[in-house]
């Protein structure tokens, strides 16, 4: 059986606050595990559901986007 799980970016962990150089880039601050991540890494045992889903929604289609 699979299942699917949302990415990092999905997390309230994870912040592009303040970090636009890494946002451009498709990647944010986990400060869970203080330190930069993918937006499409895997969601870890700390990952808890962001209540702001439509940007960051759009931050992750811009950048799948990007990377097909």
């Amino acid at each position: 059986m699979t299942r699917e799980h949302d990415p990092c970016v999905m997390c309230r962990r994870f912040s592009i606050v303040g970090r636009t150089e890494e946002a451009a880039q498709g990647r944010g601050y986990c400060d869970g595990f203080d330190k930069t991540v993918a937006w499409d890494h895997p969601p870890c045992v700390l990952f808890l559901a962001a209540r702001d889903e439509a940007p960051r929604r759009a931050f992750a289609e811009k950048h799948s986007k990007e990377t097909a």
